[in-house]
């Protein structure tokens, strides 16, 4: 039987499907499965599918009308036979070592269920677009970094499915169901993302984060919503919004006063976690500081003197000698500037 299970959903991915299937065909690490299922597609997705078929590896099944991402997502955790569960899109491309390293990392770190990689944007053509989409936060600090962004690239993630919430994916937040799902798997376990790519995210203009993007937004909130009620938090509207600021980094909305106003919620979201304890102390006051450190770092008004007033927020993450150097030196230029 094979230990890893991969799912693949389709639907009219014609143009990039034959590619997300050799890409995992030829994977260095052989006990797997590739479980696709058709979700109605009116392209040529179901032909190219049928030129792999000869593979026993891969089990076929097709909806027999279009039933939507969420639906043949938890039907693919259905159909999975193994105890590790690797996501893999239609139109994405995995390194050949993808499934090798991300097994053998939780096979030696038991208290990790889910594990994702650095991904590398490509364009339709498959050329390398901007840089690699990187996170450097550790398994103790990942649970704590998705209230404030989806750190898990889809096609990256690799978990146990013992780990996997009853219901698997919920209906009501597409485009950010795999956010929901991650958030609500970590409550459980950690998660890690290995410092190296593994994952080549293809951007194109039928992505659904791209067609769908003010629905992720929403949804993103309404995962980060979720998240905030964990910790017994029912935040205002202005609360909210002031936190999808801080998850965004829009330099052109943080004026003087709402600094203040992200300082305090910042404070708050901390002594609140001390009561509850949802999340370790330290790993979570060092998430508070990477953001208060970006937050200055970010806006276009003068942020040093607000900065260093948050005293233990900036003491609690250090970001580097050339972020810092970096932060001083376009603060100085703001004070020439302003005299």
């Amino acid at each position: 039987m094979a230990e890893v299970s991969v799912l693949m959903a389709a639907y009219n991915s014609a143009n990039f499907i034959g590619e997300a299937i050799e890409s995992i065909l030829k994977q260095s690490y052989s006990s797997f499965e590739l479980v696709i299922v058709n979700d109605g597609s009116t392209d040529h997705t179901d032909n190219i599918i049928q030129r792999y078929l000869h593979d026993k590896r891969i089990r076929y099944y097709k909806n027999n009308s279009n039933m939507g991402l969420v639906y043949t997502r938890n039907k693919l955790l259905g159909l999975a036979s193994a105890e590790y569960i690797a996501i893999m899109d239609s139109d994405d491309i995995a390194h050949h070592d993808r499934l090798l390293k991300q097994y053998n990392y939780l096979l030696k770190n038991p208290s990790v269920g889910l594990v994702g990689s650095w991904v590398q944007p490509i364009d339709q053509k498959g050329q390398l677009t901007g840089m690699p989409w990187c996170s450097y936060d550790s398994p103790d600090r990942v649970s704590c970094s998705l209230l404030f962004q989806n750190f898990f690239a889809n096609s990256s993630v690799l978990m146990r499915k013992a780990f996997i919430p009853k219901g698997g994916y919920r209906e009501g937040y597409p485009p950010a169901e795999d956010y929901d799902l991650w958030s609500r798997m970590l409550t459980k376990t950690q998660g890690y993302n290995l410092p190296e790519v593994l994952v080549y995210y293809r951007i194109h203009n039928e992505n659904t984060s791209i067609v769908n993007g003010d629905l992720t937004r929403f949804n993103a909130r309404r995962v980060i919503e979720n998240q905030l009620a964990e910790l017994g938090i029912s935040p205002s509207q202005s609360s909210i919004d002031l936190h999808m600021v801080i998850s965004s980094f829009e330099p052109n909305e943080i004026k003087e006063n709402r600094l203040s106003d992200i300082k305090l919620w910042l404070e708050h979201l901390y002594q609140t976690n001390k009561l509850v304890a949802k999340y370790d102390d330290r790993a979570f006051l060092y998430i508070l500081g990477k953001y208060w450190f970006r937050v200055c770092e970010t806006r276009k008004g003068s942020s040093l003197a607000a900065y260093y007033n948050a005293k233990k927020l900036r003491a609690s993450y250090n970001p580097g000698f050339k972020n810092y150097l970096k932060f001083l030196v376009k603060e100085l230029k703001k004070l020439l500037v302003n005299e």
